[in-house]
């Protein structure tokens, strides 16, 4: 009788710690452009949910938002990925890709991905693409959900590097600042 209240308690106790896959208290986010003052993110994972919210400023085109996600789990899971980027860029976006560079991890593909703004993607198992038909417009905001499945039990660390695609014609304008600016030197 003993045997089986020690047993139940402990059960008890382990369910407070371990949610769908995940370790409680030891899911971190760290992004390698945290010292610049060009980008600014806010993060909170929730275990219950399986869900990992992110928000984040784009000052700049160029400051691709690499994300160090590290944390241990107790199964192979799975966690919602909901992020919010503003667009702080003056220019407008047409795409958006986001890549697992580094990592047991792979997109999973029994979900869709879902943006306010993109209305296709193109998915391999590490690179998701978001693409248009709108654009994101410098100070709108973009929200992207997607899956990612950590494929491996114990402890894990995956690297995400995220590129915000600008509109071609911005590209080509910009190109040709460039060059007439090299050539008046």
């Amino acid at each position: 009788m003993k045997k089986k209240i020690v047993v139940a308690i402990l059960v008890l106790l382990m369910s407070n710690f371990a949610f769908a896959g995940f370790v409680e208290g030891t899911f971190w986010c760290g992004f390698a452009d945290d010292p610049v003052p060009q980008v600014k993110h806010v993060w909170s994972f929730n275990c219950t949910e399986s869900c990992l919210n992110l928000a984040e400023t784009l000052h700049a085109i160029g400051t691709d938002g690499m994300i160090t996600m590290t944390g241990q789990t107790d199964q192979d899971p799975m966690f919602l990925m909901d992020e919010v980027i503003d667009n702080d860029t003056l220019v407008d976006w047409t795409s958006f890709d986001i890549q697992i560079l580094s990592g047991s991890a792979n997109f999973n593909y029994t979900y869709t991905p879902l943006s306010n703004f993109f209305g296709s993607t193109t998915q391999t198992p590490t690179d998701l693409t978001f693409l248009s038909p709108l654009v994101v417009h410098p100070g709108d905001s973009v929200e992207m959900k997607f899956k990612i499945q950590v494929t491996s039990t114990g402890p894990f660390t995956l690297t995400v590097s995220q590129t915000a695609i600008p509109e071609p014609a911005t590209i080509t304008l910009l190109c040709i600042g460039a060059l007439a600016l090299l050539r008046k030197k």
